[in-house]
């Protein structure tokens, strides 16, 4: 039988909602690889491009997965936005599957898998984190994978099934070091749960936890020969006491209302509440589930954001996926029972979510929000928000960076004189090296220790005597000749980028020579 008759012959069987499901999933297919395509990278993203230009078992900051795959679609798509990007689309596409075959499986209603579907996809941090390639995109699939195989365990009781959840383990681990949370909400559920208690005195769960620690071995590795840095950081140097602050928890509480609109942030607490009650309380077994893999995962990174001077709102994101199950059964239940307030609240939450997520995506592409509100336009307009009201004018103007870079990469050269390119800042180093034609590596000149650092690109030891391009934006405005030395410093005219014909950022280029060493105040 032909593929097309095949498929559709599929297709007549669905029913009417598992079609919407379909049809939705296609959409927001399109919609992201477009934007993949078409938008520039986020600092991050080049930086871990960068990583993926530089193959090694681990790095720094997190864990090796999203510098490997990048690698992979790069090498298939070429060294592209697209390319970099398309395995963080085709995971969310995995993902927005499996949320479906979840909710369907928890709650027996392809009604309620699609209605599941359209409240994650409208979410903000799921809506946009879906087309960028960073370490989250690939937890979040290792995440919803392992959940997926611990439900076939819970609900089938089958031995093997241990095992593809510890490879998921070890995939996540690879990913990001937050999936260390899996085994612990592993363990609550088994120990909540009576049904499935016997489970820890088998066998296979200690099996699957040696497979994940198994598949980790290279991240390990990396930081055995250098003394465990990556560890070091994340453990100690990033939550190192500066003193007591709210400040923390208020950038968590922000984080959270924004990343998932007001209303769904108290709307998930209320779920992770209900799921326990009914879980513990009423020995509902897919409720007591979905509670043991939300609830300790947002408990512990929401804490983490609270206290540490570093803090991402986005560290709890994972766990408030076993809340969004929760979230529409109970407005379901609500519209059962005729309750209007309920209804109301659901559906006010869910088009707040989506309106959010929409004027995201516009501004992204054009700047709405300066051209369409007159009172918007005139706050970004002015010197001291122009620059920072207006984030997604971060993913534009490296490309015209990059010319400038290069040509000035070409006087150097024609100089036949030693030098060197640097910036104060790791994401312009990695954004101008994803951007120039030939890649070129600069030196990221930054007080915090970072994955140049063990590139031998984090300082200018042993440069002496060279010249130097120095290139930064108006974000990190820091003039060479006030952290270094040199005999001579020209500066270029500044590289205006415009978006609907008005300034929105600025680059700076300076010819330095003659290389003499730091300034002893460092003016960072």
């Amino acid at each position: 039988m032909p593929l097309l008759t095949l498929l559709k012959a599929r297709y007549k069987k669905l029913d009417s909602f598992a079609r919407y499901s379909l049809i939705l999933c296609m959409g927001l297919a399109a919609v992201r690889m477009f934007y993949a395509t078409f938008l520039g990278l986020g600092d991050d993203e080049a930086y871990y491009w960068e990583w993926s230009h530089y193959l090694a078992w681990s790095y720094f900051d997190h864990p090796p997965l999203v510098a490997w795959v990048g690698r992979l679609t790069t090498a298939l798509f070429g060294i592209n936005e697209f390319g970099f990007r398309f395995g963080a689309v085709a995971s969310s596409m995995v993902f927005m599957y499996l949320a479906y075959r979840l909710s369907f499986s928890f709650f027996a209603s392809s009604r309620i898998a699609f209605q599941t579907l359209v409240f994650i996809a409208a979410i903000p941090l799921f809506a946009v984190g879906a087309f960028m390639m960073v370490p989250d995109a690939l937890l979040a699939l290792s995440w919803m994978l392992a959940i997926y195989f611990f439900r076939q365990i819970v609900v089938r009781g089958r031995s093997r099934d241990w095992y593809l959840l510890g490879v998921v383990f070890g995939l996540g681990l690879l990913s990001k070091y937050n999936m260390v949370m899996l085994p612990l909400c592993v363990l609550l559920f088994l120990l909540l749960s009576k049904e499935h208690r016997y489970w820890l005195a088998r066998k296979e769960p200690w099996f699957a936890l040696a497979i994940g620690v198994i598949v980790f071995i290279p991240v390990l590795y990396w930081n055995a020969g250098r003394g465990f840095p990556s560890f070091a950081f994340h453990l100690v140097e990033r939550n190192a006491a500066r003193g007591w602050s709210w400040r923390p928890f208020e950038l968590w509480l922000a984080g959270q209302i924004g990343y998932l609109s007001p209303l769904v942030f108290f709307g998930a607490v209320y779920a992770m509440v209900v799921s326990g009650y009914r879980g513990i309380a009423r020995k509902d077994t897919t409720m007591l589930f979905l509670f043991c893999m939300a609830a300790p995962y947002v408990f512990f990174f929401s804490l983490a954001c609270s206290i540490s001077p570093t803090t991402k709102p986005h560290w709890p994101a994972m766990g408030y996926i076993g809340a969004f199950f929760v979230m529409v059964k109970l407005y379901r239940e609500a519209l059962e029972t005729r309750r209007r307030p309920a209804k109301i609240i659901g559906l006010t939450m869910l088009w707040i979510s989506l309106i959010f997520s929409i004027l995201i995506h516009a501004q992204a592409t054009w700047p709405l929000a300066q051209t369409v509100f007159p009172y918007v336009k005139k706050i970004f307009s002015r010197a001291h928000w122009r620059h920072k009201a207006d984030v997604t004018s971060e993913l534009y103007g490296w490309e015209v960076a990059a010319d400038s870079l290069e040509k000035e990469v070409k006087r150097m050269q024609s100089r036949n004189e030693p030098f060197f390119i640097a910036s104060p800042r790791y994401n312009i180093a990695s954004q101008l090296a994803f951007y120039t034609d030939d890649h070129l590596a600069l030196y990221s000149i930054d007080r915090k220790r970072e994955q140049f650092d063990f590139w031998g690109r984090g300082s200018l030891e042993g440069k002496q005597g060279h010249n130097c391009i120095y290139i930064c934006d108006n974000r990190y405005r820091r003039d060479p000749d006030k952290l270094f030395y040199f005999e001579y410093v020209e500066k270029l005219p500044e590289i205006e980028i415009t978006r609907a014909g008005h300034p929105v950022r600025w680059f700076y280029l300076f010819r330095c020579y003659g290389y003499r060493g730091p300034r002893k105040k460092n003016l960072w």
